[in-house]
């Protein structure tokens, strides 16, 4: 199934400000009380100042897409929240999915198999200790992918120092080069298909390690791809 957020943060926020304007004029209509919708705006004018202060890639700094990566993550919680309890829960009507920019849930469930495809990534960074993942499926496996199954995520990764390398599996932090991609401590779970990975200052010249493969959602995982690597600017 596909996200039904949208995978840019402009668009992210132009949704989440649908919302907004549904929600000031009909929040009792979905249960929601007033902190509720307070919190959401809050969250909404942080999600827009701090895309403002990146969108200016020769003004914006190391902290001003720190700070933008967690206001979205905080927005983007607060969606999935108020979709999954106030949105799913009780069934609301198509007209009022229709307002919020949502549609019904699909109940005639596809079989979808376990994934046979193999992801990767393409790196680039974005700004100081920032790197974009791009996930792409390997040249061998691209006839391998399937819709039904390729619906989830699973990346992995971590951060070696081979001048002084430590152990700090919450940070990340590996004693030594991982050999496969269960020696990774950091696991992300996605739906999209670019993530940012936001690195600490002190991790510059060190070299950050990653693998990927599909989860289908329903616990059948494809198969890692290669680790691969970038030294953190």
């Amino acid at each position: 199934m596909k996200d039904w957020l949208p995978h840019s943060r402009v668009e992210e926020l132009a949704f989440a400000r649908v919302w907004q304007s549904v929600l000031a004029g009909s929040a009792g209509t979905f249960g929601i009380i007033a902190s509720e919708v307070d919190t959401f705006t809050a969250l909404i004018t942080t999600a827009a100042d701090t895309l403002k202060k990146t969108q200016d890639k020769t003004l914006r700094t190391h902290v001003d897409s720190v700070a933008c990566s967690e206001a979205f993550k905080a927005l983007t919680e607060k969606m999935r929240y108020l979709k999954t309890n106030y949105f799913n829960n009780p069934p609301r009507t198509v007209e009022e999915l229709s307002l919020l920019g949502l549609t019904p849930r699909n109940t005639n469930h596809t079989q979808r198999g376990k994934p046979q495809a193999q992801m990767t990534a393409e790196v680039g960074w974005v700004g100081s200790a920032v790197l974009l993942l791009k996930l792409i499926y390997t040249k061998a496996s691209q006839s391998l992918a399937n819709p039904h199954t390729d619906t989830v995520f699973q990346i992995r990764w971590g951060i070696h120092s081979a001048i002084s390398p430590q152990s700090d599996p919450e940070r990340g932090e590996m004693a030594s080069v991982p050999a496969k991609p269960e020696e990774l401590p950091i696991v992300l779970i996605t739906k999209r298909k670019k993530e940012l990975i936001t690195f600490g200052a002190g991790d510059s010249s060190k070299t950050a390690y990653f693998s990927i493969r599909i989860d289908n959602g329903k616990g059948e995982c494809g198969p890692w791809c290669p680790i691969f690597s970038a030294v953190i600017t």
